[in-house]
């Protein structure tokens, strides 16, 4: 099919109706018990990793021609919640489950709100590849404002600079993993667009003829995390409402 366009008649009801069933499922589950709340991050966190599977097959036996598309390798901004929503219920709480959580709700809904709203990317010439990325990067909204209706988000500044560490920690490894499949991906693997494969990002690829590749990547990384930053400020100053129903019952 013919790519819908950005802003279109389908891309602005389905980013409309999405975002308001997002807040609405924030609002409406925002008084689980704990151990309601563990089993929703790891139930969607294992419908991500078998939406994803489904995916990467997609891309390899329908798009790829029998060769794997090494750019799409989960390991993206976007991608990494998938992992992190599995992981959450088995890790104890402290320093690393709050900079995770600070990390889910600043820079992945950053990532998810601006990629629903804005990136015409997601709108592909595949039905379900147009439904699946608008689908994920939804959930990534969702997840954000649940953190932000439950006060899950840090209003203190070093909560961002945990949720900024484990950004740039994400960042560290995928540069690392990008340097050990060069030669497998021919040099196209770019997972969190750090490099050294050739930006593509719209602007910063325009923007690194100019300063090169290292420069551009600092430029890239300064303003996911500037844009995340907002985001931290609005959402952390969001208080949750107290309700009179017993978390007990709502997790039966």
């Amino acid at each position: 099919m013919t790519p819908q366009p950005l802003f279109g008649a389908f891309h602005l009801t389905y980013m409309l109706i999405g975002l308001a069933v997002c807040f609405g499922a924030a609002l409406l589950l925002r008084n689980l018990s704990e151990n309601g709340e563990k089993r929703m991050f790891f139930v969607i966190g294992i419908c991500l990793l078998v939406s994803e599977t489904y995916k990467q097959l997609f891309w390899y036996y329908a798009i790829g021609y029998d060769e794997y598309p090494w750019i799409r390798l989960p390991f993206h901004l976007c991608s990494v919640p998938m992992y992190l929503l599995i992981a959450l219920p088995f890790l104890k709480s402290g320093k690393v489950k709050t900079a995770l959580y600070d990390f889910l709700g600043t820079y992945c809904f950053a990532g998810g709100f601006i990629s629903v709203v804005a990136d015409g990317g997601l709108l592909r010439e595949y039905w379900m590849m147009t439904i699946h990325c608008l689908t994920w990067h939804l959930i990534l909204v969702f997840v954000g404002l649940y953190l932000s209706l439950r006060g899950k988000i840090s209003r203190k500044f070093k909560g961002f600079v945990g949720a900024t560490v484990v950004y740039y920690a994400f960042a560290a490894v995928a540069f690392c993993l990008n340097c050990a499949l060069w030669n497998v991906s021919n040099g196209t693997c770019d997972m969190f667009f750090v490099g050294p494969a050739p930006m593509e990002v719209v602007i910063y690829r325009d923007i690194a003829k100019m300063t090169g590749r290292p420069i551009v990547t600092l430029i890239y990384l300064l303003t996911i995390t500037f844009i995340s930053l907002i985001f931290w400020f609005l959402l952390s100053r969001i208080t949750p409402r107290k309700t009179m129903v017993s978390p007990n019952e709502i997790s039966k």
